[in-house]
């Protein structure tokens, strides 16, 4: 997991290293579902939370609850990301019907108004998966990609291009304490503008070719 200097409050925050927990018995992070998260401070400092990528290469060690990849701060409507399973947050019942589900969501400029994309049918738990969530606010579309040569669900988006200086989280949502990601990370990206869909097809192939996934 690549990021400014994580920052833990106390030891028992601190997500374990393994050795052979990822893809192929290679190293990776593992979150144990309850209390594990790296706080990254404000990591897109300045940028646009509605105009990025974000990519985890990671398993789900179960479907139940929600379960949170990456957030962005929850203290308002303007500027709230969630990334992850069944996400959703204080102001509104979560965006999914189905439990089990990848999906991300975001608060727009309208309080209380939701811009959502998800991927339909239940998460794989045996397997990890590079899962990339696109932000394109120019072009008014947010993509869900699960590796592959093309989004698995996309979403019209019509909030406006603001900046925003905001804390993120890896692992959790901190609008709840339950809502921990539980399982194991091999690799995360942040990147501060959307990818086009040459660059996203190609980063997802050498992922999947790098993590034989």
């Amino acid at each position: 997991v690549v990021g400014p200097t994580p920052e833990q409050t106390t030891a028992t925050n601190k997500p374990h290293y393994r050795t052979a927990d990822g893809p192929g018995s290679t190293p990776a992070v593992s979150f144990n579902g309850t209390s594990h998260y790296f706080a990254l401070g404000h990591t897109l400092s300045n940028r646009p939370w509605n105009h990025c990528t974000v990519i985890v290469v990671a398993k789900f060690g179960s479907t139940s609850g929600e379960q949170t990849f990456i957030s962005q701060d929850l203290s308002g409507w303007s500027g709230d990301l969630l990334f992850g399973m069944n996400p959703h947050d204080s102001l509104s019942p979560a965006p999914n019907t189905t439990s089990g589900r990848v999906g991300a969501m975001f608060h727009s400029t309208t309080a209380n108004t939701h811009q959502i994309v998800e991927k339909t049918g239940t998460v794989d738990t045996t397997n990890f998966h590079a899962w990339a969530l696109n932000i394109d606010n120019a072009a008014g579309v947010m993509d869900l990609w699960d590796g592959g040569s093309a989004a698995v669900a996309s979403s019209a988006i019509t909030s406006a291009y603001v900046v925003e200086d905001r804390a993120w989280e890896i692992g959790r949502n901190p609008a709840y304490a339950a809502r921990y990601f539980n399982g194991t990370m091999a690799e995360l990206i942040v990147f501060d503008r959307p990818l086009s869909s040459v660059e996203m097809e190609s980063l997802m192939m050498h992922l999947e070719a790098k993590h034989g996934i």
